[in-house]
């Protein structure tokens, strides 16, 4: 399942978009569970490389898009994503953050639909570089790269990573079937 972020100060704008969403999902058949706020600051008090796609208003009160999106990149460089804004001028400056695309208010669904179709096709194509672990608080995406080793114990898995170690549970059996294409041996 996907997780998608809605951040922008406008709450019609927000629930505009989580409409626009629902549409896109209904259409594709895609799961996800979509997650709103009205700053930025907001949105990082509790990141942790659990979102997929945020749709990130440029010009917020307390901290900005562009703030946030650098923020956010230097911790999960691999999340998509796409700015919205009334003022097309600070499109280039999403470049310094690899926003995915622009989206200008007011968002149309045609156009939201355009840059969804976009994230499918780069999520498709990044999704066999992570191990993507769902437990109960929050699904997780790993990088293969920076898996160092896995431990089985019991019904759970230990996976260590440049960053620390993560808890799952899940076995090693069902572990080495999401794996089986990428570079590790048992």
């Amino acid at each position: 399942m996907l997780h998608i972020a809605i951040v922008d100060d406008d709450t019609a704008q927000r629930e505009h978009l989580r409409l626009m969403l629902e549409r896109y999902q209904a259409e594709h058949q895609y799961e996800w569970m979509v997650s709103d706020f009205s700053d930025g600051a907001d949105l990082l008090e509790h990141y942790v490389n659990q979102y997929t796609i945020i749709l990130l208003d440029i010009k917020m009160g307390i901290l900005d898009g562009l703030e946030t999106a650098r923020r956010i990149r230097l911790q999960d460089p691999d999340v998509i994503l796409f700015f919205i804004t009334s003022y097309a001028q600070h499109a280039t400056e999403g470049y310094d953050v690899d926003a995915k695309g622009f989206l200008v208010k007011p968002v149309t669904y045609p156009l939201l639909s355009r840059q969804l179709d976009r994230a499918m096709l780069a999520l498709e194509q990044q999704s066999e570089q992570y191990l993507i672990l769902n437990n109960s608080r929050q699904m997780q995406r790993v990088p293969l790269k920076s898996i160092l080793y896995i431990e089985g114990v019991g019904h759970y898995a230990y996976i260590y990573t440049e960053q620390g170690r993560l808890m799952e549970l899940i076995s090693m059996k069902a572990l080495e079937e999401h794996l089986k294409d990428a570079p590790f041996f048992r």
